[in-house]
């Protein structure tokens, strides 16, 4: 499936999809349960990966900040 096809899918635009698959915006709430909406997958699963992924990216920082 393609940016622009799952844009479409959720009723977003493509640039925000864009951003959000690249890491340059959090996914809200609200953009995850379009997603559940579009794929089937469930909303938590896609809160959860924001998640990790946030904390991750400041785990990162905080040990370059460190070094």
């Amino acid at each position: 499936m393609t940016q622009r096809e799952l844009a479409r899918l959720m009723g977003r635009p493509e640039q925000l999809v864009s951003e959000i698959i690249h890491g340059r915006k959090a996914l809200t709430a609200a953009t995850a349960l379009q997603l559940e909406e579009a794929l089937g997958v469930p909303a938590e699963l896609w809160m959860n990966l924001e998640v990790g992924y946030r904390l991750e990216l400041e785990r990162s920082r905080a040990a370059e900040r460190s070094a």
